[in-house]
């Protein structure tokens, strides 16, 4: 699979933005596409970047890529601010 060099996805609060960033990076690792150290996704609030992470290792997790959960430790999910 051919992955996007940027995603961008601009919407407003509430629009479900937090879970379509979830699922696709959830499935790009699941797929092997991408390795977790490698993410990097940028939010607006530390709340929502801690969210963001926790999400994608429960989606790991629920998947048994425990291996990915842990290293998703490494990857840059952090705030512009």
């Amino acid at each position: 699979m051919k992955l996007p060099e940027l995603s961008v996805i601009p919407a407003g609060a509430g629009s479900g933005k937090t879970t379509t960033i979830q699922q696709r990076l959830g499935e790009w690792v699941a797929s092997g596409d991408v390795r977790p150290e490698r993410i990097v996704a940028v939010t607006f609030t530390e709340a929502a970047a801690c969210e963001l992470r926790e999400r994608i290792r429960a989606q790991l997790i629920t998947l048994n890529r425990i291996e990915d959960a842990i290293r998703l430790d490494q990857a840059y999910i952090s705030t512009i601010h």
